[in-house]
């Protein structure tokens, strides 16, 4: 049986990241997770509110949320998006948050780094289910999509605890390479694993155009 979080429902704006190739391991679900380590998917979800905007619950005492970079890349992309930003500075910060952004509304729901406070011991990790169940319950009305961290724990898992990982319908690894970031689709309930590179340009807010010819080619 699919989970009922997978299902595909009808909403008035999808999960959308705007990077060629990611965007259809994402189509169709109201609840999916990118993950790796911290300052490629910090600048990862810089790049992708810079072109879709939406809500933003964002768990950090201090920065994280650069706008003039996202000012700079939206910009170079003629685009204008509408970004609301909701801070949690705990654990608990980000429930409360979660449980007041439910509801049916256009734009999706950026979740940044909600495990930033993790126990520090694996025993503590309970204390985690219910930010988990908050992610589950907003996903039942709106589309929300969380960019987290490798677990502290030193595998190659996202943080938050094995009841997290389960929870979440599509999981998707993003590493960085020399020239390229390689996206692994580490869960789905459809597609098998999956690997797919994208030019590492698109976190400087270049587009870069498919299957462009090098100038080389003209003469």
């Amino acid at each position: 049986m699919v989970n009922s979080l997978c299902l595909k429902r009808p909403r008035a704006q999808e999960l959308y990241t705007g990077v060629d190739g990611l965007d259809r391991f994402v189509a169709g679900f109201s609840l999916a997770e990118i993950y790796g380590e911290w300052n490629t998917v910090n600048n990862l979800f810089h790049t992708v509110l810079s072109q879709t905007g939406g809500d933003v619950i964002l768990t950090q005492k201090f920065g994280g949320l650069d706008p003039y970079l996202i000012s700079r890349m939206s910009a170079a992309r003629f685009s204008r998006p509408r970004i609301r930003l909701i801070r949690a500075f705990s654990t608990k910060d980000t429930i409360e948050s979660l449980n007041q952004c439910v509801g049916e509304v256009k734009e999706p729901l950026f979740v940044i780094d909600p495990y930033l406070y993790s126990p520090k011991t694996w025993r503590e990790y309970s204390e985690l289910t219910p930010l988990t169940a908050a992610l589950r319950d907003a996903s039942k009305s709106r589309n929300v999509m969380v960019f987290n961290r490798i677990t502290r724990f030193g595998s190659l898992s996202p943080e938050g605890g094995m009841f997290h990982a389960s929870s979440i319908p599509v999981l998707i690894r993003v590493e960085s390479l020399r020239r390229t970031l390689r996206f692994t689709v580490v869960k789905h309930p459809a597609l098998p694993n999956l690997t797919i590179h994208v030019d590492k340009r698109i976190l400087s807010g270049e587009t870069v155009w498919e299957e462009q010819l090098p100038l080389t080619e003209w003469l």
